[in-house]
C-alpha cells in the first residue's frame, strides 16, 4: 500500500506538468469571422452554390447553405484558420470534389430578388445574358471584394470580413 502511495505520489505530478506543457506539434493559427449585417429594414436571405461540372446540356446548381439574416442584424461565422502543423487533413475533400467551384448565390431582399456570381460563372448561371463588370465595379456583389470591409490582426492576417446589405443592395434586386 505504501509502495502504490509513493508510486502515485511521484507519478501524478509527472502527469500534470506533462499535461500542462505546451505541446510543440499542436496547430497553430487565427480565428476568422465571416460577417454578413442587414442595414435594411426587411429580412435578407442569402443561398451559397455552385455550379457542377458543366456539360452541353446541362448546368446543376448545387447550393450549398442558407442564410438567413433579419432586419438590423448581423449574421457571423468564425473558422479557425491553420497556419503551422496542420496535418493532411486539410482540404482532402476539394482536392476529390466533383464541383467545379463556381461562386454563385441566390439572394433575397424582402420580396426582391437578385443573383450574384463570381467574375468567371456569370456565363454559367445566366447563359444568354451580357457578362457584366460585377467584379471590377463597386456594384452591390457579395464576391466583388471591394464591397467588403477587412480586419486584420498585427500579424497582417485578415481576422473579420464583412458584408453590409444597405439600400443599394435592396435598389439593386428586381
Amino acid at each position: 500500500m505504501k509502495t502504490i502511495s509513493i508510486l502515485f505520489s511521484w507519478l501524478l505530478p509527472v502527469l500534470l506538468f506533462s499535461a500542462c506543457q505546451k505541446r510543440e506539434d499542436s496547430q497553430k493559427g487565427y480565428d476568422y469571422v465571416e460577417a454578413y449585417k442587414n442595414s435594411l429594414s426587411v429580412p435578407v436571405e442569402l443561398h451559397r452554390g455552385a455550379v457542377w461540372n458543366k456539360s452541353a446540356d446541362k448546368d446543376t446548381l448545387v447550393f450549398i447553405d442558407t442564410i438567413k439574416i433579419a432586419p438590423g442584424a448581423v449574421y457571423e461565422k468564425t473558422q479557425f484558420v491553420c497556419t503551422d502543423n496542420c496535418g493532411d487533413r486539410l482540404y482532402n475533400v476539394a482536392k476529390t470534389s466533383v464541383v467545379e467551384i463556381r461562386s454563385l448565390a441566390k439572394i433575397y431582399i424582402g420580396e426582391k430578388q437578385r443573383s450574384d456570381t463570381a467574375c468567371n460563372t456569370w456565363r454559367y448561371f445566366h447563359r444568354n445574358d451580357p457578362v457584366p463588370g460585377s467584379c471590377t465595379n463597386n456594384v452591390p456583389n457579395i464576391y466583388n471584394p471591394d464591397r467588403w470591409s477587412a480586419t486584420q490582426d498585427a500579424a497582417g492576417n485578415i481576422v473579420r470580413r464583412e458584408y453590409v446589405f444597405n439600400e443599394e443592395d435592396l435598389q439593386s434586386a428586381k
